[in-house]
């Protein structure tokens, strides 16, 4: 038997901070959360905090738990957590709660245009 090495999916989640007053959208695994300090760092940004629920709303016009990577009114910076590469499937939030978008890493960095990082202090 040969014994997997990589999972064959990951399941992520989305969140909306905000970076010196800009919205930015994080894409990270489902059962991680970011630094907050190596966000800014990779942000070049003094100060990053989580936004509530309808403020994350008002920038995505998206449920507040299940944002997707693309599809909002403005471009935002994307970061997406280097911890998904590993897999070759990822399962992101498609804008509601009942639905989600298979992809792969690299397509969600290109269909993004984000930002690959360590999103978790080690």
């Amino acid at each position: 038997l040969r014994q997997l090495t990589q999972s064959p999916r990951a399941v992520a989640h989305t969140l909306v901070v905000e970076a010196d007053g800009q919205p930015t959208l994080v894409i990270i695994a489902g059962d991680r959360d970011p630094d907050i300090t190596s966000l800014a760092t990779v942000l070049g940004a003094g100060r990053v905090t989580t936004v509530p629920d309808h403020v994350a709303h008002n920038w995505t016009r998206q449920e507040p738990r299940a944002i997707a990577p693309v599809g909002h009114p403005n471009n935002m910076p994307t970061v997406i957590d280097v911890e998904l590469s590993r897999h070759p499937a990822v399962w992101v939030p498609a804008g509601h709660p009942e639905y989600r978008l298979a992809s792969s890493y690299a397509e969600l960095l290109r269909i993004t245009a984000g930002t690959a990082a360590e999103l978790i202090d080690a």
